[in-house]
């Protein structure tokens, strides 16, 4: 029996039984022996802890979310499938506006891909840069052919880029009007004043059509064409291609006329307003004012007139620049009185 407990304890083995009582040491830990899971009940969690957790979800809950990453410009989504936002794209790099770098090259190549994809707008830009030379080396026939898609997908401007090009380079007035005549569709009001020119005059086998060639003026004037109102004013005040005289309504397509600019509009509705013709009385200084702005908007008959009051009021220096614009015009008139007026400056 002794010899049996000497051994045991040499061994390190457990005698009698004894380690049954015993509670496990750190080296039983690691034996693969497990152990029941200890359940920790909430009451027994210290109150300040768990306030120190509570704190801590706090301050990342203010936190703020990461920013969102910025959104494609509109060179990438032309690129990626919204060929609507090549113009937009387009136009940035050839301005050199909205933070892009000036580019027109670069511009041209969106323009490009905005027509392949049928959109109006960068058609018309791809045959202005081909027409100008802007971004790509000019060319005529590329231009052209930008045009007439842009006019196919609803262009009325370029319809009559088409249709100037039949007039000034292959001389055939009749498809010119037919190019016109889509403009006009399209509500372009310069188109529809160069069908309603076409209509009056007529071709080799086609009579003139004032009545037809009237209602485009109109038209033309409608959409904002001044040339057009002044034009159909013309008529009236004259009472020529057929209309009865009617000062009435020659004075309110004058005005039409010049209210957008033309300048041949503007002069004759000035002469309205000196003389008093269509139911108003004479005004000259309301006259004067109507030949300034002739002047100003390229009519040179109006820049003379103007030089010649200012002559008879003896302020030679305006007369003289406003002759010398009258000049720049073309008026040859106008450059002799710039040399009168030069020659009575103080």
């Amino acid at each position: 029996m002794f010899l049996s407990i000497v051994m045991a304890a040499w061994l390190g083995a457990p005698a009698f039984g004894s380690a049954v009582d015993e509670e496990p040491t750190e080296e039983a830990e690691g034996s693969g022996v497990v152990e029941d899971p200890v359940v920790v009940d909430d009451a027994d969690v210290d109150p300040e802890d768990a306030d120190e957790d509570s704190d801590t979800d706090d301050q990342f809950e203010d936190l703020p979310p990461p920013p969102p990453p910025p959104p494609p410009t509109p060179a990438e989504l032309c690129r990626v499938g919204e060929p609507d936002r090549c113009y937009e794209a387009g136009k940035a790099y050839f301005d050199g506006a909205s933070g892009f770098p000036k580019d027109r090259f670069r511009a041209v190549q969106l323009y490009r891909l905005g027509c392949e994809a049928e959109f109006m707008r960068p058609c018309y830009a791809l045959a202005e840069a081909y027409a100008n030379g802007a971004g790509v080396a000019a060319d005529a026939d590329q231009a052209q052919d930008a045009y007439r898609k842009a006019c196919e997908y609803g262009s009325g401007i370029s319809c009559r880029m088409v249709g100037d090009q039949y007039v000034l380079v292959a001389a055939n007035p009749r498809d010119a009007t037919l190019w016109y005549g889509i403009g006009c569709e399209l509500e372009d009001g310069p188109s529809c004043t160069a069908t309603a020119l076409a209509y009056e005059r007529g071709g080799p086998h086609t009579p003139p059509d004032t009545a037809r060639a009237r209602s485009l003026f109109i038209a033309a004037c409608r959409y904002g064409n001044g040339r057009g109102c002044t034009l159909l004013g013309y008529r009236y005040a004259k009472g020529l291609e057929g209309m009865k005289r009617d000062d009435d309504a020659a004075l309110v397509l004058y005005q039409r006329g010049c209210q957008a600019d033309d300048p041949e509009g503007c002069r004759y509705l000035a002469e309205f307003e000196a003389r008093g013709r269509g139911g108003a009385d004479p005004d000259p200084e309301r006259a004067a004012e109507t030949y300034a702005k002739a002047c100003h908007v390229g009519d040179n008959v109006s820049c003379r007139e103007v030089a010649t009051k200012l002559m008879g009021t003896g302020d030679y220096r305006k007369a003289m620049l406003t002759a010398k614009r009258g000049c720049e015009l073309g008026d040859a008139k106008s450059c002799k009185l710039a040399e009168k007026a030069q020659a009575l400056r103080p």
